[in-house]
């Protein structure tokens, strides 16, 4: 649970919920979603949280890293929390009698991540088009794919590689003849110099056969 709304990837608002808190009070949640969490190993996600408005710190629920199969062990104050494979993913010393986890300390080896099956096998087909994966499983065109959710959150790896670039506004005359217009521009200054150590160049295109000129 959080009252940062910030923190949310997205937000589901019409999830209305009532929360009962550690002194008996119960507080409204206004929401739920999935929440983006910086940390030292990159940006990790965290489904299910509820958006508390009058909650006064961030809290993760131990019984709901439980029923996701995860192990938690106290000892020698502090709370170690291991895969189903019984490898430690994060430790968190108690202080003040409580276990706060600073997802930006240096002690921390990893921490918890927590996917739907579309992320996962999006992640496993190598950010394979999400329609073109149900297509599959509709179609049994592959075997040991499980059931797929319909919509995938948005895949930040997705945003940064395979965004494009529009092309730059063209002229509607285009040149008839060699060398009737020449397009030029210059480059530089380069961080590593080229050759004779140069570190500009500067370039010619004629514009009826594409032919490129490159003077260092």
């Amino acid at each position: 649970m959080t009252s940062d709304q910030k923190l949310f990837k997205d937000l589901d608002r019409s999830f209305i919920f009532k929360v009962k808190i550690g002194n008996g009070e119960y507080l409204d949640a206004r929401g739920r979603g999935t929440v983006a969490i910086e940390s030292l190993t990159g940006l990790k996600l965290i489904v299910d949280v509820l958006f508390v408005p009058n909650l006064d710190q961030n809290l993760l629920s131990v019984g709901q890293l439980l029923e996701n199969g995860l192990k938690m062990l106290f000892e020698e104050k502090a709370c170690v929390v291991k895969d189903a494979d019984n490898k430690e993913m994060f430790k968190v010393k108690m202080r003040g009698k409580s276990f706060a986890l600073n997802l930006l300390d240096e002690e921390q080896v990893a921490v918890i991540k927590l996917e739907n099956n579309s992320e996962l096998w999006h992640k496993r087909l190598r950010y394979f088009h999400h329609d073109a994966i149900l297509f599959m499983k509709e179609n049994q065109l592959a075997e040991g794919l499980p059931s797929l959710e319909k919509n995938l959150p948005a895949c930040e790896a997705c945003q940064y590689g395979k965004q494009t670039r529009l092309p730059f506004q063209n002229s509607s005359w285009r040149a008839k003849q060699k060398l009737q217009l020449i397009h030029t521009n210059v480059g530089g200054p380069q961080k590593t110099p080229y050759l004779k150590g140069s570190k500009y160049y500067i370039a010619f295109i004629d514009d009826c056969t594409r032919y490129c000129w490159i003077y260092f």
